[in-house]
């Protein structure tokens, strides 16, 4: 974690979760660590153009943070956590136009062969997705596509995924902020997590 300027203070501290006191515990400093980076590194690629590195790291994200706020104590994430994931907090209000089924299927497509392609998708559970950048709109993206495949695609735009994204986290935060047993229970699971040394 290279953040030295312990800019990741800044959230916990804007929600009323002062240093020094919550995160003064070994899971809470990991917790706020990792959600500035899971936050911040996205948006560089974004910035740089980089975009499928952006998406990917956001996917990732979903998956780290579907693992901390599972519902069950079994060790390893599921899709089903990773979409009642999306459901709960990334999906509302997003304006994406796809589900969570189809943004796990495109998940597994990016990560494990940077296509479109999953198993999800070519059985015709999910439709393909693509992506729209910079000024670039939805629609547009049709445009490129055969008219008889249309209903198999759905396109949105890179920057949508990435709002969402961080409303997600925000969402997430928020209850963290007002339910002392779920702060207590990402906390714990926090621990695991890999962090930087508080150096004084």
């Amino acid at each position: 974690m290279g953040d030295t300027n312990k800019e990741w203070v800044n959230e916990p501290v804007g929600l009323g979760i002062l240093p020094g006191t919550r995160t003064s515990d070994v899971g809470d400093v990991a917790y706020w660590q990792n959600i500035y980076e899971l936050r911040k590194a996205p948006g560089i690629c974004l910035q740089n153009q980089y975009w499928l590195s952006a998406v990917k790291l956001i996917y990732s994200g979903i998956d780290n943070l579907a693992w901390l706020s599972r519902v069950h104590d079994r060790p390893n994430v599921k899709k089903k956590d990773f979409m009642d994931f999306v459901d709960k907090y990334l999906l509302p209000d997003s304006g994406l136009r796809c589900s969570s089924e189809e943004l796990y299927s495109a998940r597994c497509g990016l990560l494990h062969s940077n296509t479109a392609q999953s198993e999800i998708s070519r059985s015709g559970r999910a439709r393909y997705l693509s992506y729209a950048t910079g000024h670039s709109s939805e629609e547009r993206g049709y445009e490129h596509m055969l008219p008889e495949s249309r209903h198999r695609n759905v396109v949105i735009h890179i920057d949508k995924l990435y709002n969402a994204y961080n409303r997600s986290i925000d969402r997430l935060n928020q209850r963290i902020s007002e339910e002392a047993n779920f702060a207590d229970l990402i906390y714990r699971r926090s621990i695991k997590l890999y962090s930087q040394t508080i150096e004084e």
